[in-house]
């Protein structure tokens, strides 16, 4: 089992992308990548998709925001959340999160369906 990490092509900034390949879980959260821009960004809206649909209870996608230089994690920019027997989730940031160079973003996996906890998942941090 591996995290990978997707990038954008073209014009512009892409968003952050977490790709989790197979079924997901809470004990890897630390083997997936901590992102950065290199310049402020402001992120408006977390999506996720999932090509097996959690059973029995919902997936929830946790986005944080860290130091850089300390590795320090900070507060959550927000969550989205996938419900059982779905299979994308659409979070609208009520307060759009800007992202500074000095900062990072990290995604956790904080909960999986009870059933089938859901399979190959992709979170996005969509910049504005």
């Amino acid at each position: 089992m591996g995290i990978f990490v997707l990038t954008g092509e073209g014009g512009g900034i892409s968003d952050y992308v977490w790709s989790f390949p197979g079924t997901i879980n809470t004990v890897n959260n630390n083997q997936i990548a901590r992102l950065t821009k290199g310049v402020s960004v402001t992120v408006d809206t977390l999506d996720a998709v999932i090509e097996t649909a959690p059973t029995g209870a919902s997936a929830i996608f946790n986005v944080r925001r860290g130091t850089i230089s300390t590795g320090v994690l900070g507060a959550s920019i927000g969550t989205v959340t996938i419900l059982a027997g779905a299979y994308s989730g659409t979070t609208a940031l009520g307060t759009p999160a800007v992202i500074d160079p000095t900062e990072f973003l990290v995604m956790e996996i904080t909960q999986t369906g009870s059933g089938v906890p859901g399979v190959t998942a992709t979170v996005f941090a969509r910049i504005a």
